[in-house]
């Protein structure tokens, strides 16, 4: 129910899920979320670059996948926005898609695309 009223993932930082009343009949509190967890993002090359750190820290919610993790990054990196769509994800030591899942102990590191031969 919350992935299908949750149009973006401000509310991991104590926003509005949604702004509509009539679709939260229990209330203003059932349409906000809590953080649930924050990790620790490495970056690497022009991601670093952007964002002007090797780690940054990105707040999400609770079963958050990697897709969701591109769209934090884009809302509190916007420096990031143009490498978001190409960027690479790893967990551990495995690439990730966009429907893998994240936990809190993830080790998540972002690299975009490189080139070479």
């Amino acid at each position: 129910m919350l992935r299908k009223m949750r149009g973006s993932l401000k509310s991991a930082i104590g926003q509005p899920i949604i702004d509509r009343p009539d679709i939260c009949p229990a209330g203003q509190d059932a349409c906000y979320q809590r953080i649930v967890m924050q990790l620790q993002i490495r970056l690497f090359a022009r991601a670093r670059d952007l964002a002007g750190a090797d780690f940054v820290p990105v707040n999400l919610p609770e079963q958050a996948t990697v897709a969701d993790l591109r769209t934090a990054l884009g809302e509190q990196y916007p420096a990031l926005t143009p490498l978001l769509p190409h960027l690479h994800v790893a967990i551990g030591t495995d690439y990730a898609n966009d429907s893998t899942a994240l936990t809190a102990v993830s080790s998540v590191t972002c690299f975009p695309p490189v080139s070479g031969g």
